[in-house]
């Protein structure tokens, strides 16, 4: 029994004619009992329309015999589910074809009622169109046509349920096949924003990267100040003079005066940006050079031998503190600036200030300086390291205001 339903051009224009065949054989048999009919009456029509006996005629005749058997194959083709009728029908079928074969064997020359010929092609045409008839109204009961009738709609019935199962689970594949496109639209929508945010965070951690780096240059930068603070041999002061102008001298840390400035300024910040450019300039700066920055040394009208900086343009920068017996004197307090001019730290100076600076023992001491250079107040003792010195002068600090002054005579 077959149930393949594929899509011919005869199927197909079947389907959307009478519907949804059980079998193919019921779509064929529907198209050979059409076409039978058509060369069935097309013979007839032949027939009628000539009188001669010919090979017209004979053509005629032919085309409704063939007709008519064919129709009714149709007919019992179609309408046949079991095997034994569907055998039966294609015997008949065959009988028939050799009956019209037959007939055109002996028309017109023996063909005659009476004859033996002409009764038997009749006898075998008719032993065909009752072997298709009995295959389609006595076959289906000796059979059983009626339960091959119900195993084919309930097979067709089962391909349609199985049908309509493909094409649910066709249909909830493409929802999720639609739900995973969507999903991975948003993952991907997501993926962009992610690589977004990572340059930016990139971005942000270059940007704090180079910011750390620079705070920690500066705190290199300071860290490195402290210590020349605490190390440096030699302190640039600011103070104020007699006239109220700002001037700068270079101080060694046992208290001599290696170089101060050759003028007054009228405001602080000229004068630290005067020791900025001694510090920057003295390490550079030659001895009675030709050209840029230099040191100048010369006797003044003392007898004395004195040193003095000179910018490029002969503005005086800065001049010894004092004068020497000879010149190899001066010029080694030339070499004493540049090696602590470039490192001194500046100090601001006010009435007085605080020295902290280490003996010849090796002791750090403090002492109380005028701006003028004089030495008001010093330790009374030595500390082995510069901390301790500078608790000391704390103390003072704190105890001095509050002291009481009390006479004591001499013994």
């Amino acid at each position: 029994m077959s149930t393949d339903t594929s899509e011919s051009a005869l199927v197909s224009t079947y389907r959307k004619r009478f519907g949804e065949p059980l079998t193919n054989d019921e779509v064929y048999g529907y198209w050979l009992f059409v076409v039978s009919v058509l060369a069935a009456v097309a013979g007839m029509v032949l027939a009628l329309s000539t009188e001669s006996i010919g090979t017209t005629r004979e053509m005629a005749f032919s085309l409704t015999g063939l007709g008519l058997a064919g129709a009714l194959t149709g007919l019992v083709v179609g309408q046949s589910f079991h095997r034994v009728a569907k055998l039966l029908v294609y015997l008949g079928a065959a009988v028939c074809v050799a009956a019209v074969g037959w007939f055109t064997a002996v028309y017109p020359f023996e063909w005659q009622f009476g004859r033996a010929a002409t009764t038997n092609v009749i006898a075998l045409y008719t032993l065909g169109l009752g072997v298709i008839t009995f295959s389609g109204v006595l076959a289906p009961v000796t059979v059983g046509q009626s339960r091959a009738r119900s195993a084919a709609e309930a097979a067709l019935a089962a391909a349609r349920e199985t049908s309509a199962d493909r094409e649910r689970e066709a249909s909830a594949l493409r929802s999720e096949l639609e739900e995973k496109a969507d999903r991975i639209e948003r993952l991907e929508a997501e993926l962009d924003e992610l690589s977004d945010s990572r340059d930016a965070a990139a971005a942000a951690a270059d940007a704090a990267s180079e910011e750390t780096a620079a705070e920690r240059e500066r705190a290199a930068d300071a860290q490195a100040r402290l210590e020349r603070l605490h190390e440096s041999t030699a302190t640039f002061q600011l103070y104020r003079d007699k006239a109220s102008e700002w001037r700068w001298r270079l101080v060694h840390r046992n208290g001599r005066i290696l170089a101060d400035s050759g003028e007054g300024y009228v405001s602080r910040s000229n004068a630290r940006r005067a020791v900025e450019t001694v510090a920057e300039t003295a390490g550079e700066a030659a001895v009675d050079a030709d050209d840029g920055a230099r040191f100048e040394v010369y006797e003044d009208a003392g007898g004395e031998h004195r040193w003095r900086l000179l910018s490029a343009n002969n503005e005086l920068i800065a001049d010894g503190g004092q004068g020497y017996a000879d010149r190899s004197a001066a010029t080694d307090a030339v070499e004493r600036v540049c090696e602590y001019a470039p490192d001194a730290d500046a100090l601001t100076v006010g009435e007085a200030a605080v020295e902290i600076y280490e003996d010849a023992g090796g002791e750090y001491r403090w002492r109380l300086r005028h701006r003028n250079g004089t030495i008001l107040a010093t330790g009374g003792e030595g500390y082995s390291d510069r901390s301790g010195a500078v608790e000391g002068v704390n103390g003072v600090k704190q105890n001095a205001p509050n002291t009481a002054i009390e006479e004591v005579e001499s013994q």
